[in-house]
């Protein structure tokens, strides 16, 4: 939602829905303003059409989805709890409303003490118990005021007890799951009888967590349209706070709950299909509705260059606004994409989303997330420290313990067993940076809590309910200064957006290959390009291409095996010949001059350096036996670095020392449904592949790849997925180039340069041993000319 002191004529521009079909907007627009007693008569003193009688369907008023997948919407083990963010048009807010949750428990579940507690805003609406059987359907009814206007908190925690308390594997038994298509709000509030950009809002994952964006341009459209359409996309996923966009170009709106975007000039908008005359008669930017689940945002200029200044001005106003709502709802909405974590700062769990609360279970497991900026720089020089504060009860089994998993891997674990209760104050789990990646990190707290008193296998009748464990939400993270560097080939650097070096500066284009502009590949690239500006709040300069460009660019490809350019396969060191063979392709017809790998003068350059190493250690007349020795140790030595730099792929180490820069090809499975690769360009500049198995699936392959399951664990050079999103395979990158873009300071270059070694311990650990050597061969020479002058 946009704050309405910053609201600018282009941005607001708004129309009556009951004079879509009229023949001219008013020409003055009203700014938007809450509908409050206060604000209501101004609006209606500039013209604002009076409120429309109310739109009961079925639930007695106007039904909103919530905004969230089956993924959010899944309760499992003995307790698990989501928050999650809604928005609130400021009608709604003014009137009463209700909760509506269609809900699933599973039969293992007692309904004696299993229940899901239900707060909005952090107040209680309500608690319902968890029965076994078939979908049921429960309200709750939410008290006046709790809802504010714009963005709001839900809170849904779920308790669950086995029937019979066996062991911590029975707890995998238990789940509770909420539909997402037919749970929400039920708002009994009057529509508004205009529309502005805050109706859009709510159209944030109404279609099982995703948004469906449809652009809809005139006929004809050149690609310079397109590239258009891809600014004002990003601009709009970052306002509305879009999490998983999901983008299609077509020539008519679409159906169901999502956004209409139209683009273009009055006259080529004027025989747009389902826009109304009155939406596209005037230049600006309007939101108007279709029905209750769509709407649409018209983009229109007298020209093209007015339709250029439009467009920069949504983007600029996008990107200048704020979200409001409650505290809590705030707060949701960025744990949503998660919090940044800025040296030298501390945020605590609960800061981050986490709920605490006394635990008499087996086993807890809770997650939060966090995100790290693109340009870090991951390293096991340094830790981020996390202290723990937690209380534990007495008499656990001994195999009871705390683990803590950043990333999935394992950073600290804590005993838990002891003959009495105790109390864990401000113990300090060091979290290496090692472990944590570029973009949204994920932080896992588990908790097994066995006891000897469960060995009985009571019914939940007589089992105990004594607290087990308490963790203090007021444990925090600390922190310190990290190493902030640009490197590529890493996938994990687009979960955050595209960087560019400090001299290329943030406006350096970025180009997406499309074969033939193939209409699912274009739709695959605005999904991604919408989802990188989603994770950055950024909107980067795009341009479609269907061949590779030959100057020095980042460029993002998007198609099948058999419709990628061979030259680009190659380029990214890929193997896909067998499964073109397979599906029968031929080979692609967008060819263009084949790149080499190396510079034409690198070959020559590293016989040469080779050669004077060899002439070095092959001296033909050594002059005494020290000489001898210090070859021998020289040929050695030289040998050693080689066998060690045989492992890594970086580029000049191994250039002067001679060895093959070549590695092995990268070739998927049958299994693999799409893959994403990078590597550097010919010329400078970072290429992404995104490829599919056929060009019809790459759309569908993106849509899986956006996915926050999936697009928080992007990483390395390679990555192999099955349909489903599942990790088949991961290459990480041998060969990586760093670039600047942070200022230059000290601080900063000492910690990169303790991150690259750390990273590439071999080679320091080669270089000191090479060190060792001559550092003892001079002192040996210095000894035995001295000893021979004294002589």
């Amino acid at each position: 939602m946009f704050k309405t002191r910053t609201l600018s004529l282009a941005l607001l521009s708004s129309i009556a829905l009951g004079s879509l079909a009229a023949p001219a907007f008013a020409d003055t627009a009203v700014p938007f303003k809450f509908n409050t007693p206060a604000a209501a008569p101004a609006a209606a003193g500039n013209g604002a059409a009076a409120p429309a009688a109310p739109d009961l369907g079925q639930d007695g008023g106007t039904f909103r989805k919530m905004a969230a997948s089956q993924y959010d919407l899944f309760f499992g083990g003995e307790t698990a709890s989501r928050q999650l963010s809604f928005f609130a048009l400021p009608d709604e807010a003014s009137t009463t409303a209700k909760l509506v949750l269609t809900l699933q428990t599973a039969i293992s579940a007692a309904p004696e003490r299993s229940a899901l507690v239900v707060r909005i805003n952090g107040k209680d609406i309500g608690t319902a118990g968890l029965v076994a059987g078939d979908p049921r359907r429960v309200e709750f009814a939410v008290p006046a005021g709790v809802i504010q206007p714009g963005y709001n908190a839900i809170s849904l925690e779920a308790d669950h007890r086995h029937r019979v308390d066996c062991s911590i594997d029975a707890t995998y038994e238990l789940w509770t799951k909420i539909d997402p298509a037919t749970s929400g709000f039920v708002f009994a509030g009057h529509k508004t009888g205009s529309l502005s950009m805050v109706d859009l809002m709510p159209m944030s994952g109404t279609v099982e967590g995703r948004t469906d964006l449809r652009v809809i341009l005139p006929a004809g459209a050149q690609m310079n349209a397109y590239d258009r359409a891809l600014t004002v996309i990003q601009a709009l996923t970052i306002a509305g706070n879009f999490s998983h966009p999901k983008v299609q170009f077509a020539t008519t709106p679409g159906t169901g709950p999502g956004i209409d975007i139209y683009i273009g000039t009055v006259d080529a908008l004027g025989s747009a299909p389902g826009l109304s005359e009155a939406a596209s008669m005037r230049g600006g930017v309007v939101a108007a509705g279709a029905t209750d689940d769509r709407r649409s945002l018209v983009i229109a200029g007298q020209s093209e260059g007015d339709l250029d200044a439009k467009a920069a001005e949504f983007v600029r106003q996008a990107l200048n606004e704020q979200p409001v709502g409650t505290p809590e709802g705030l707060a949701a909405l960025q744990n949503i994409k998660g919090r940044l974590l800025a040296p030298g700062e501390t945020v605590s769990l609960s800061d981050l989303g986490y709920m605490a609360k006394p635990f008499n279970g087996r086993y807890a497991n809770s997650t939060v997330t966090f995100t790290m900026p693109s340009d870090f720089y991951p390293g096991a020089y340094s830790n981020m420290n996390f202290h723990l504060n937690a209380l534990y009860a007495g008499g656990l089994s001994p195999n009871a313990e705390l683990v803590v998993k950043a990333n999935d891997k394992v950073v600290a674990n804590i005993p838990l067993s002891s003959a009495r209760g105790g109390a864990i104050r401000d113990q300090r789990l060091p979290i290496p940076f090692a472990a944590l990646r570029p973009g949204q990190n994920t932080l896992r707290i588990e908790a097994r809590l066995p006891s000897e008193a469960d060995n009985a296998c009571q019914s939940v009748d007589a089992a105990t309910a004594n607290v087990r464990l308490s963790i203090d939400g007021g444990s925090y993270f600390d922190i310190p200064n990290y190493a902030r560097v640009g490197r590529y080939p890493d996938i994990a650097g687009l979960s955050s957006g595209l960087r560019s070096g400090i001299d290329a500066g943030d406006d350096a284009p970025t180009y997406l290959l499309a074969p033939n502009y193939e209409a699912k590949s274009v739709d695959a690239a605005a999904t991604m390009v919408a989802k990188m500006a989603f994770s950055s709040g950024q909107v980067k300069t795009m341009h479609y291409t269907s061949i590779l460009p030959t100057m020095s660019t980042n460029l993002i490809a998007f198609g099948g095996y058999d419709t990628l350019p061979s030259e680009l396969v190659s380029r990214m060191n890929l193997n896909l010949v067998n499964l073109r063979n397979m599906a029968g392709a031929k080979a692609s017809p967008f060819e263009v001059a084949a790149m080499e790998n190396f510079g034409p003068h690198a070959d020559a350059q590293r016989q040469v350096v080779a050669g004077l190493l060899d002439q070095a250690a092959d001296l033909s007349a050594p002059t005494d036996g020290v000489a001898e020795t210090a070859i021998h140790l020289l040929q050695v030595t030289r040998q050693k670095v080689v066998g060690e730099l045989s492992k890594f792929d970086i580029g000049p180490f191994r250039s002067l020392l001679g060895v093959d820069g070549a590695r092995p090809s990268y070739a998927p499975t049958a299994e693999t449904a799409f893959l994403i690769a990078q590597n550097t360009a010919r010329d400078g500049g970072l290429w992404t592949v995104v490829a599919s198995k056929s060009a019809n699936e790459i759309a569908a392959g993106t849509d899986v790849l956006t996915d926050v399951n999936v697009w928080n664990k992007l990483g390395g050079a390679v990555q192999a997925f099955s349909q489903t999103g599942s990790v088949l395979d991961r290459q990480e990158a041998k060969n990586q180039t760093l670039f600047q873009t942070q200022p230059m300071s000290l601080s900063n270059l000492r910690l990169v340069l303790a991150s690259w070694l750390a990273n590439n311990a071999s080679i320091y650990i080669v270089a000191l041993l090479a060190s060792a050597i001559l550092l003892g061969i001079g002192t040996y020479m210095a000894l035995l000319t001295g000893r021979e002058k004294n002589v």
